[in-house]
């Protein structure tokens, strides 16, 4: 279950009854199919075990409890922006970690030797250095354009497909590839954004297009 999926879960022990409601929680999860809609799942498992009321107020807690921010609006002129690609600009989670690469590792060069030595009675200093690195735990936030607004289940499987797909970083001069956990993704906000595509007509400018998209803002959290 995503981050979201199982924020659902917990709000909904507060309308379970207190006795049981554990119990009830452990139905639930045992007989969900990831693929499935965990909102409609729940309201038919409640409604099976004669929770009635409880299931109405499953169905009316919004599972993905995103906010909406101001519309944005932004102009561009079609010789230099073709309208086919509005949906660029966007960013990926690796994007940020490479972004971030100094905050999220902790590392670098030490002498970890034996020091000084005498061989056949010639003095002489032996030095062995390694890269040595600790991975610092944290959140990143980016965010994602899309040409629609996503289903509960389309938003899961993305969620899903981000938490898999990972990301990493590159150590010692770029030697070698450290791989990061990723967990805790949420998407937190969505920014409509209105693009106006304006060319050249007849000798006078004129919008020849206006598209809107929807910018996701996600959250997740990285480490080793």
């Amino acid at each position: 279950m995503d981050a979201h999926q199982i924020e659902y879960l917990d709000t909904l022990m507060h309308i379970l009854p207190e006795a049981n409601g554990k119990d009830v929680r452990n139905k639930i999860e045992v007989s969900f199919d990831e693929g499935d809609d965990l909102r409609h799942h729940t309201f038919v498992k409640l409604v099976e075990m004669g929770y009635l009321r409880e299931a109405e107020d499953a169905k009316k807690t919004p599972l993905y409890d995103i906010s909406f921010d101001e519309p944005k609006s932004t102009k561009f002129n079609t010789p230099h922006h073709n309208p086919e690609r509005y949906l660029g600009g966007g960013m990926t989670l690796q994007n940020v970690v490479d972004d971030e690469v100094e905050d999220i590792v902790d590392g670098g060069w030490v002498d970890n030797g034996i020091g000084h030595y005498e061989y056949g009675g010639c003095p002489g200093y032996h030095t062995q250095v390694d890269y040595e690195y600790s991975i610092n735990e944290g959140a990143v936030e980016w965010f994602e354009h899309f040409a629609d607004l996503m289903t509960d289940k389309e938003l899961s499987e993305h969620l899903a497909g981000i938490e898999e797909e990972g990301a990493s970083v590159s150590i010692n001069e770029g030697k070698e590839t450290v791989y990061l956990t990723v967990s805790n993704v949420k998407a937190i906000s969505i920014t409509p954004v209105n693009k106006s595509y304006r060319g050249e007509v007849d000798g006078e400018w004129r919008t020849l297009e206006t598209r809107t998209l929807y910018r996701y803002w996600f959250s997740a959290t990285v480490g080793e």
